[in-house]
């Protein structure tokens, strides 16, 4: 994010753990935990801007 062109004004990431079924990739720790490791980006965009993200 940030190489987009136009650059972004800004953005946030955080760490996060996500539960679910997707527990293919886990370690082993993630799996007794229940729990796999996740990142979080939160932007705030213009819908032109966020439009261009859209697949």
């Amino acid at each position: 994010m940030l190489t987009l062109e136009p650059p972004l004004p800004g953005f946030t990431t955080w760490a996060a753990e996500g539960h679910g079924f997707g527990f293919g990739d886990a370690t082993v720790s993630e799996r007794v935990r229940g729990r796999v490791k996740r990142n979080v980006i939160v932007a705030v965009l213009g819908r032109r801007v966020a439009a261009t993200f859209s697949t």
